[in-house]
């Protein structure tokens, strides 16, 4: 695109971002997100602990929480969690968390469904009441696996961090301009990287319509540079400005809560980038 395609289409995007109601799509991917939050919480400690151990889990909650959300005390959710005995191993609380995670999953999914459909300008068919089930069965079946997809994305890129900087430590201490670009290159490209990542698969397939993989991937590099810098921004509103930074458990969940509706509109602000762009590129989206 020339320069002026490009104005055209950031110029497009901004005023039709604008005329959704995104606010309240917001708050709907928040509320659910919260009710996900301690299901997914206790079942990954229950179950990936059991292959890397529980500590490694905690720490790794512990490291999105400060790294990617900026809450500098972790203490309260932390401290909530070291008082579950995880070893016990509880199949009635396992089971209410398999449901309560089934549940919140598919909100989660439902939410961001429409959300989607409604920011790619996608006019929804009636469906038979005969597909119903069916549809929503297999609405379950990908929210889960999105989650845990995405739970293994975080476990691996945590272990692959901690490889990095053992490696760095190790051969270039003596260099310390290239340990620095190297360090701040892992930094702030691995949070952006695996953001591509999950908002590619968002991007595709999370809704009703028919994107293009390079469509997607272009949304999801625009959404994800914005998020990181959006959130680098609310980390910094959180840490000095918000009165529940050091609220324990509550005030843990109200940063979240507001991390992740400020969130949300950065994420529906790249689906209109992309839903303007297939449209100025002759290919609009459509219903499957």
């Amino acid at each position: 695109m020339n320069w002026a395609a490009l104005k055209e289409l950031y110029k497009t995007t901004f005023l039709e971002f604008t005329k959704e109601r995104s606010l309240m799509h917001g708050a709907a991917l928040s509320y659910y997100s919260i009710l996900a939050l301690i299901p997914i919480l206790y079942l990954s400690i229950t179950y990936v602990g059991m292959i890397v151990g529980n500590d490694v889990v905690v720490n790794i909650i512990s490291s999105l929480l400060h790294d990617h959300v900026g809450i500098e005390d972790t203490s309260g959710i932390l401290d909530f969690l070291n008082e579950v005995d995880f070893e016990k191993g509880n199949v009635f609380l396992q089971f209410l968390g398999i449901l309560a995670l089934i549940f919140s999953c598919s909100a989660i999914f439902n939410s961001i469904r429409r959300s989607l459909n409604t920011f790619y300008s996608i006019t929804t068919h009636e469906i038979p009441r005969s597909k119903i089930i069916i549809r929503n069965l297999i609405a379950r079946l990908v929210s889960m696996l999105f989650v845990f997809g995405a739970t293994l994305l975080f476990i691996i890129l945590y272990f692959l961090e901690t490889i990095f900087l053992s490696i760095s430590h190790e051969f270039l201490s003596d260099m310390e301009l290239l340990n620095s670009f190297f360090l701040g290159a892992m930094n702030y490209g691995l949070p952006i990287l695996t953001n591509v990542i999950v908002f590619s698969f968002i991007f595709k397939y999370m809704h009703d319509g028919r994107v293009a993989w390079k469509m997607a991937l272009k949304g999801a590099m625009l959404t994800s540079v914005l998020l990181y810098i959006g959130q680098m921004l609310i980390k910094y509103y959180l840490n000095h400005y918000f009165f529940a930074a050091n609220g324990g458990v509550v005030g843990t969940l109200l940063i979240l809560l507001v991390w992740v509706y400020y969130s949300s509109q950065i994420i529906f602000l790249g689906a209109k980038f992309i839903s303007v762009m297939s449209r100025m590129k002759g290919r609009p989206i459509v219903h499957r």
